[in-house]
């Protein structure tokens, strides 16, 4: 199981429709975002960008 940047569980399948990644990326100091990078063909995120694949 994934563990969040405060240790707690989170799930592994982060996308349900493809192979999604997370990055945790630290944008200045003590301040950290999540970033979650989806495959190029991914359905959830082009309706996320409003079209389709």
């Amino acid at each position: 199981m994934t563990r969040n940047a405060f240790g707690i569980p989170i799930s592994d399948s982060l996308c349900p429709d493809c192979n999604a990644e997370l990055r945790m990326v630290e944008i200045s100091p003590n301040v950290t975002v999540a970033q979650i990078l989806h495959d190029d063909t991914c359905p959830a995120l082009a309706a996320a960008e409003g079209g389709s694949k």
